[in-house]
C-alpha cells in the first residue's frame, strides 16, 4: 500500500512540473543606442556590417575619417537573445573597404559585450583594431540648453579647448583616450578653439555634442 501512494504522489509532483500548456515568458530585451565614428585616418573608406541572429547586414555606408554615423543621431536595435558565455549581450560589426562588400576579407572586427541597456552611446574607431565606446548622457536639465563634451584621440599631449560667444566661456579638458566631464551650455553659436584652429559650435537645444581632438585634425559631432 505505501508503495501505491508514493508512485501516486510521484506521479503528481511530475504532472505539476510539466504542465502541457505552461509557457515561460523571454526575458525583455531593452532597446540599446549607438553611433559610430571614425578617428582612424590610416584606415580606408569603408562599410558597416552588424552580425544578428546569424544574419550580416550593412548598417552604414562609406565611413571616412571625422565622419560620424550616424549623424545627429543614434541607431537602434534590441539587446541580441544570445549573451557570450559570462551572459554578457554579444554585438559583433564588421568594418569592410568600400566598396568591396567582401565581409569574409574585412578590416576589423568589433565585438563587445559593454553596452548598457537603454543607455546612449559613442564607438570612436582609432586604429586598427582599436576601439573606444563611451557613454553619452543625452539627459538635459532645460529644453533651451545643450550639453558639450570634449575627447581626446592626440597621443602627444592633454587637449585643452575654449568654447566662447558673447556671454559664455568654457574650457574642457582631457588627457589621451580620455573625455572631458560634459558641460551644458545655453543652444546657440560658439567658437571653439583648439590650440590654433578655431571651430564654429552652432547648434539648436536639447543636443549631445562632443569636440574631438586627432593628431590630424579636430572637428564636433552633433
Amino acid at each position: 500500500m505505501k508503495k501505491i501512494f508514493a508512485f501516486i504522489f510521484m506521479s503528481l509532483i511530475f504532472v505539476q512540473c510539466n504542465k502541457p500548456d505552461e509557457k515561460v515568458e523571454p526575458k525583455a530585451r531593452e532597446d540599446i543606442y549607438i553611433r559610430f565614428v571614425n578617428v582612424a585616418q590610416s584606415l580606408p573608406v569603408f562599410d558597416i556590417y552588424q552580425y544578428y541572429y546569424n544574419v550580416v547586414s550593412k548598417i552604414a555606408d562609406s565611413v571616412y575619417f571625422s565622419m560620424s554615423i550616424p549623424e545627429y543621431q543614434y541607431l537602434k536595435s534590441q539587446m541580441p537573445d544570445s549573451p557570450d558565455e559570462n551572459g554578457n549581450p554579444v554585438f559583433r560589426y564588421y568594418l569592410v573597404p568600400n566598396p568591396s562588400q567582401d565581409t569574409i576579407n574585412y578590416i576589423m572586427k568589433i565585438e563587445t559585450p559593454k553596452y548598457s541597456p537603454g543607455k546612449y552611446h559613442s564607438l570612436f574607431i582609432y586604429d586598427k583594431d582599436k576601439t573606444l565606446l563611451v557613454e553619452d548622457d543625452v539627459s538635459f536639465s532645460a529644453d533651451s540648453v545643450i550639453k558639450v563634451r570634449l575627447i581626446n584621440f592626440d597621443p602627444n599631449a592633454t587637449q585643452t579647448v575654449t568654447i566662447t560667444n558673447s556671454s559664455v566661456s568654457q574650457n574642457l579638458s582631457a588627457g589621451y583616450l580620455q573625455t572631458s566631464n560634459s558641460v551644458e551650455i545655453p543652444a546657440g553659436q560658439y567658437t571653439v578653439t583648439v590650440g590654433n584652429t578655431a571651430l564654429t559650435l552652432n547648434s539648436k537645444a536639447n543636443k549631445f555634442i562632443q569636440v574631438v581632438v586627432t593628431p590630424a585634425k579636430s572637428f564636433i559631432i552633433y
